[in-house]
């Protein structure tokens, strides 16, 4: 990594990110970090939306290979068995704060059943799950329903925005699917740091800078 920051050659690789990654130069100049470590995936967008909102949150964490693994397993897990907070996170402050303070706690037990995540990457998870679930609650949820309704009363030709290609002869509930897909993709949110883990996992893998798990099984 040292002789890339001073070869032009490698200019691309660690300021450019047309690759879809590239080595954060300043973190290379950090010399106990790791090439994964140094290893960034860039911020895509523009005006108000970007791929990833914590983006300089998530390149600051320096997680291990390992740390993400665990974490993208402590987020599913998460998300499995904290359904139950998403009735109240719509609530007033006085009757969402002792759920809030359950949700944490239950969210702290969790992390402990990992090697790797520390409280601050699991408290950055539980508060980045709730933003999510009152976003989703809030902005998305629902709005299939409307739309149905929409698309069953209007013309097909005036009523264009989420019902584009979507025949007549559908059953509702397909077309509540299709409308929902559309609501999903229009009203994108910004992705978790447990998508840009498994992606930074995927693209180490690939550029060989990391062993996928399948090879770190013995035969």
């Amino acid at each position: 990594m040292e002789l890339a920051l001073e070869n032009d050659f490698f200019y691309p690789c660690h300021h450019d990110s047309a690759f879809g990654w590239y080595f954060d130069s300043d973190l290379c100049l950090l010399a106990n970090l790791s090439d994964y470590q140094r290893l960034v995936l860039p911020n895509c967008g523009g005006n108000e939306y970007y791929e990833y909102d914590r983006w300089s949150q998530y390149k600051a964490f320096y997680n291990t290979p390992d740390a993400d693994r665990e974490y993208v397993l402590y987020w599913e897990k998460m998300v499995k068995e904290m359904k139950w907070l998403e009735n109240h996170v719509l609530k007033g402050f006085l009757e969402w704060e002792p759920m809030r303070r359950k949700g944490l706690y239950q969210s702290i037990k969790i992390a402990n059943g990992f090697t790797n995540i520390h409280l601050g990457l699991a408290y950055h998870g539980f508060e980045e799950y709730v933003l999510r679930t009152g976003f989703y609650r809030l902005f998305v949820e629902g709005l299939d329903r409307a739309f149905l309704e929409i698309w069953k009363r209007v013309n097909e030709g005036q009523f264009r925005q989420c019902t584009e290609g979507i025949s007549k002869e559908l059953p509702d509930r397909r077309v509540q699917e299709l409308i929902a897909q559309e609501i999903n993709y229009k009203r994108a949110m910004p992705k978790t740091y447990a998508e840009y883990a498994r992606k930074k996992l995927q693209v180490a893998e690939v550029l060989g800078i990391i062993p996928s798990p399948r090879a770190e099984i013995p035969a």
